[in-house]
């Protein structure tokens, strides 16, 4: 009995040092993806300058990461691989490790769910990928102001997002206090957020997902 304590001990102990050689190198792998592209640079030297990086090096950072691995590995990346991803951004950056969750990078990359950071860049490059550039010709209609919240604005309005881009734009101004970023997704949201307030069985739940229209001043015409 003692000597199977003694070999379980063994294992584990191995087992750890075999998981932190494989962060450290993750580790630099992500480093040296980021040291390699334009702007990467600037990420890290803003954590080392400030312990942290703000909302936009983030979004800045995660685009970085995605790159490469729908170069190596075309539109839908293995799910082991953006794990990996995941855990190097968490161990080069230990102040973006999430405490409150299992493994600390669910929120760059979730396994079970499909959700992250990471994963909703990779879904928002696999849908450009599908769409055939418009005409140039095409012409633009016309977008329409005012009329209050519930008016059903024109669909044509540019720069909207959709799906996966509006639930990262929703959890990102859940996050972040630059009233600059909250506006600019406010905005790119506003279509799927006229959805909502049309639809009888989703009306109500918009204050709970858009909770920055309470405490943030200008955003009820947006």
């Amino acid at each position: 009995m003692e000597e199977l304590k003694s070999m379980l001990m063994c294992f584990q102990s191995w087992l750890q040092r075999t998981c932190a050689c494989s962060s450290m190198i993750l580790k630099e792998f992500v480093k040296n993806v980021l040291l390699e592209k334009p702007g990467g640079a600037t990420v890290l030297k803003e954590y080392e300058d400030t312990g942290s990086i703000c909302d936009s090096s983030r979004r800045q950072m995660v685009n970085i990461l995605a790159a490469p691995m729908t170069e190596k590995e075309g539109r839908i990346p293995q799910r082991l691989n953006k794990e990996k991803y995941a855990l190097g951004i968490i161990t080069l950056f230990p102040a973006l490790k999430d405490p409150m969750s299992k493994k600390g990078y669910e929120h760059f990359y979730d396994a079970q769910s499909g959700s992250g950071f990471l994963a909703w860049r990779l879904k928002t490059i696999q849908r450009k990928t599908k769409l055939l550039p418009e005409s140039s010709s095409s012409p633009k209609a016309a977008v329409v102001m005012g009329g209050g919240p519930t008016l059903v604005r024109d669909n044509s309005q540019e720069d909207q997002l959709q799906d996966e881009q509006c639930k990262e734009a929703i959890s990102l101004m859940t996050h972040t206090n630059e009233r600059d970023t909250i506006f600019q997704k406010m905005q790119e949201t506003f279509h799927f957020r006229q959805r909502l307030i049309h639809n009888p069985e989703t009306s109500a739940s918009v204050l709970s997902m858009f909770p920055r229209l309470l405490d943030t001043k200008g955003l009820v015409s947006l």
